[in-house]
């Protein structure tokens, strides 16, 4: 690669950082509240037994699957507020695409990575997932020999002991560590020592300070088969129009069905493997364009080798590479575009910031109940009160004691699905709701939603619903902006 060349690219890689960077600056995560605060707790009075944010399940024995992460997030924004915390996390999701792909294909990879763009950035922003990325992209780069090879095979146990104390995550990475060595010693292309990396792998990530009980947590998550229903980032790949995504789909299934028969087997188990995981849930989609575009770009580099000594061919895949660069260009700059407006139009907008303030200064008694979105922004800027539900929740589930709940996002559906609410408010004292408005319910569906005028109906339904129940048994509104509602049990 020449310097010019190099430094293009250069410039291409820190422009992405700032604009993963902008976008995690400018876009809150709803997660980020109860990271931040948790972090707090860690570093200044240690690990909890218990969950120490909700009024709902107080006594459920929590697993932080993200604790250093939280740390991490809870000292960057210390040192440097949400600037240093964006810039940080969008230098790791950038840096792992730059590690998935080796130097030498840099220049050949910007088709797909310009298609991918987008699936990265609508996913990104401060997020212990994005730490997944990073992990996976190793761990690729060791299964093709570019990265670690076979002498320094014994890192990737160092690898795994963090990543399992970063985030959940860890979990992709090992079934992917798993498929690809498992398949290589079937193939002899792997030996005892390649199947003890593995094994040491897995026993490392019991080296937590919740041991087999992360694995708990895990399993609660990925058995929940009511998050692909309820959580948007759960959801399926039919409910939003990710182009990139199934461009880049296209580009490596075209790659495998021309070099199938040079492409390891266990490559190819596991571009399905990740690609039916973007199938079921959004949040997946990162990782197949992320082990991808590695495979995607070498095509391209030996295509242009092999027509480097036919001047008419060679004439051809120059035109046919610049028509596949310009739609790239075009979605990258639609999808960017799309985010970036976005980013432009508020960085509270969807957030109750005055109405909190509000509740603060009025101190109502009893518990206050919010949308789940809600829930870890409250945990932020609310943290005297506890919270009926927030992201870390969804799939918690056991046997409860006594006025505790099962489930809190069981009891929290009853409530907002059209259920008797009164119940569920009379078991925990709530006796504030804070709500938003109809019409700021319906604009919570993000842009390029399949269906999304169904989905704008049905949210629109479901707020004028709890909004008109609670009116009708004598709630009063004492509180009403923009954003949120606050209505008072008389």
């Amino acid at each position: 690669m020449d310097k010019k060349t190099f430094l293009w690219l250069g410039c291409g890689w820190m422009g992405l950082v700032m604009i993963f960077s902008w976008v995690g600056y400018r876009n809150l995560d709803p997660d980020f509240g109860w990271h931040l605060r948790t972090g707090e707790m860690l570093l200044t009075s240690g690990i909890p037994k218990t969950d120490p944010f909700s009024y709902t399940m107080p006594s459920f024995p929590w697993v932080d699957h993200g604790r250093l992460s939280d740390e991490l997030i809870y000292r960057l924004y210390s040192w440097g507020g949400m600037g240093l915390t964006a810039m940080v996390f969008g230098a790791i999701a950038v840096g792992a695409v730059m590690i998935a792909i080796p130097m030498r294909l840099w220049k050949w990879a910007i088709v797909p990575m310009l298609l991918g763009t987008g699936v990265f950035l609508t996913r990104a922003g401060i997020r212990p997932q994005v730490e997944d990325w990073l992990g996976l992209a190793i761990v690729m780069r060791m299964l093709r020999n570019d990265f670690l090879g076979k002498k320094a095979r014994w890192l990737v146990v160092i690898l795994f002991y963090f990543w399992a104390n970063f985030h959940g995550g860890f979990g992709v990475g090992l079934m992917v560590l798993g498929l690809g060595v498992g398949f290589n010693w079937i193939a002899k292309k792997a030996n005892t020592r390649d199947l003890l990396m593995v094994l040491l792998a897995v026993l490392v990530t019991l080296l937590t300070p919740y041991g087999i009980n992360l694995w708990w947590e895990i399993w609660l998550t990925i058995s929940d088969s009511t998050l692909r229903g309820s959580i948007a980032e759960w959801q399926p790949f039919f409910v939003r129009a990710d182009l990139g995504y199934w461009l880049v789909a296209a580009l490596v299934g075209a790659v495998v069905s021309v070099e199938y028969k040079k492409i390891p087997v266990w490559e190819i188990v596991v571009m399905v493997v990740l690609f039916g995981m973007g199938m079921s849930s959004l949040r997946y989609m990162p990782l197949f364009v992320l082990a991808g575009t590695p495979m995607v770009a070498a095509f391209i580099e030996e295509i242009y080798r092999k027509v480097m000594t036919n001047e008419a061919a060679r004439l051809r895949a120059v035109w046919f590479y610049k028509i596949l660069l310009a739609i790239s260009a075009l979605v990258f700059w639609v999808d960017v575009g799309l985010v970036i407006s976005k980013t432009f139009t508020g960085r509270w907008i969807d957030y109750p910031v005055n109405a909190v303030e509000f509740l603060r200064r009025e101190n109502y008694p009893g518990e206050v109940f919010s949308s789940y979105g809600w829930g870890g922004f409250l945990i932020w800027k609310l943290p005297e009160n506890k919270v009926f539900i927030d992201g870390r929740m969804p799939s918690w589930r056991w046997k409860a004691p006594p006025g505790e709940s099962d489930r809190a996002f069981g009891d929290y559906k009853n409530v907002v699905d059209g259920g008797e609410f009164e119940a569920v408010f009379d078991k925990y004292n709530v006796r504030v709701v804070l709500w938003g408005k109809p019409e700021k319910e319906a604009k919570e569906v993000k842009p390029g939603r399949i269906f999304e005028w169904l989905v704008r109906d049905e949210k629109k339904k479901r707020g004028e619903e709890l909004v008109t129940r609670l009116e009708r048994a004598g709630w009063k509104k004492t509180y009403q902006d923009d954003v949120a509602a606050i209505y008072v049990r008389q």
